[in-house]
């Protein structure tokens, strides 16, 4: 006998049905509480904790959004006041290997966690 697991709804249930009506199917021997089946929830993406995320708004009202900042750099009594100047690296570097050079940074904000 085939079993099909994808395709009913309920796979607990339906291997229940086969235990208990053993004179159409045969025993199976399957024990459906040590059945591994599938959360009927998706898992979370997990939260990467190496990088801070920074919203940057420039003089032009251009936004530039999730700009990544390792948290080793960010270590410190100054909190978050380093975050301008590697975005301002950073925003050099870009603008070295593209040839378009961005305008100043007007402001500077975390990223809310979502």
């Amino acid at each position: 006998m085939r079993l099909r697991l994808g395709k009913v709804k309920n796979n607990r249930k339906y291997y229940c049905s086969l235990l208990v009506n053993r004179r159409h199917h045969g025993y199976l021997g399957i024990d459906p509480d040590s059945l591994h089946l599938e959360s009927p929830m998706a898992r979370k993406k997990p939260i990467n904790t190496d990088f801070a995320t920074f919203d940057v708004i420039y003089q032009d009202g251009t936004l530039s959004s999730n700009r990544k900042i390792p948290l080793s750099e960010l270590e410190g009594f100054d909190g978050d006041a380093p975050a301008k100047a590697i975005i301002e690296a950073q925003d050099r570097k870009i603008a070295a290997l593209s040839g378009r050079a961005r305008g100043p940074i007007k402001t500077i904000s975390r990223t809310p966690n979502r």
